[in-house]
């Protein structure tokens, strides 16, 4: 789409790393000047936080968001399992080494006093798997719960047919705690509607992050502005997340929410666009 309404701006696909690697490359402007990521990660990327980032990347500037993603529990329509505390000694997939799901998932255990390790000598097992091999294993009976985050997922899908899901509820005094920390800078409170799948016969309690868009700072001041105009108005992404948003998400590339993923600076080519908006951006 920007390749064919801004003459010279070239798109390329990003094959390692996502998010993480995408606000690294964006820092250089070598290799790429506009890039995806989430909320919290390009917090985490303009302060040079750990896990995944050694120095700061303070050449990272916000222009907008996409979409929400909403992190699921999931486990077996028939187990035991009904609350987060019941996965201290359960066999868990948190997604793999490296990524931004296994960071959330920390926390998440963080909240309710459990961690990787605790439910290693409880007798369970910690997972590093892909959803391909995590949809077979849980299909199997080899796998308690898989967590990650997104909109509707197709392996989750596969799996409410077979074996059946039901999705775990994260909210109370443990979801205050989760958003308290700094690490997860801009999560938020979210609900997994009722009907978002066939297993979700009530509506989730939750949090959410936001999939946002970053330019390197020294972009023109124009050419951003262009850029987020064409974001927030050619709706070629909504199209994307139509789905989605029949199930009950929230509408992509939504300026009444867009603010909520500028956890870093906003470039001033996208600060014009939003102030045209009536949004408050100083």
């Amino acid at each position: 789409m920007l390749e064919k309404e801004l003459p010279g701006v070239k798109g390329v696909t990003s094959t390692t790393g996502g998010s993480v690697s995408n606000c690294v490359k964006v820092n250089s402007g070598e290799e790429l000047q506009i890039g995806l990521t989430i909320a919290n990660v390009q917090y985490m990327a303009y302060k040079g936080l750990p896990p995944f980032f050694e120095e700061p990347n303070e050449n990272i500037r916000f222009i907008g968001t996409i979409e929400t993603m909403i992190w699921q529990m999931v486990v077996p329509r028939k187990s035991d399992i009904y609350t987060v505390y019941d996965l201290k000694d359960k066999r868990i997939n948190p997604g793999k080494i490296g990524w931004g799901d296994r960071v959330t998932a920390e926390y998440v255990l963080k909240a309710h006093d459990l961690t990787f390790e605790k439910i290693e000598a409880n007798g369970g097992v910690v997972h590093s798997l892909g959803f391909n091999e995590a949809a077979e294993m849980m299909r199997d009976g080899h796998l308690d719960c898989e967590m990650t985050y997104g909109a509707i997922m197709p392996f989750l899908l596969d799996l409410d047919t077979r074996p059946g899901l039901r999705w775990l509820h994260f909210d109370g005094k443990e979801r205050d705690s989760f958003l308290s920390q700094e690490l997860m800078k801009g999560w938020f409170k979210a609900v997994l509607k009722k009907g978002t799948y066939d297993g979700v016969k009530e509506d989730v309690q939750g949090v959410g992050v936001q999939t946002t868009v970053i330019v390197n700072k020294d972009l023109p001041e124009d050419m951003v502005y262009r850029i987020t105009k064409i974001l927030f108005e050619s709706g070629f992404q909504k199209d994307i997340f139509a789905a989605s948003v029949k199930k009950g998400f929230p509408e992509a590339c939504d300026l009444e929410t867009t603010l909520n993923g500028a956890t870093i600076p906003i470039h001033p080519g996208a600060k014009r666009y939003f102030k045209e908006k009536g949004l408050d951006v100083d």
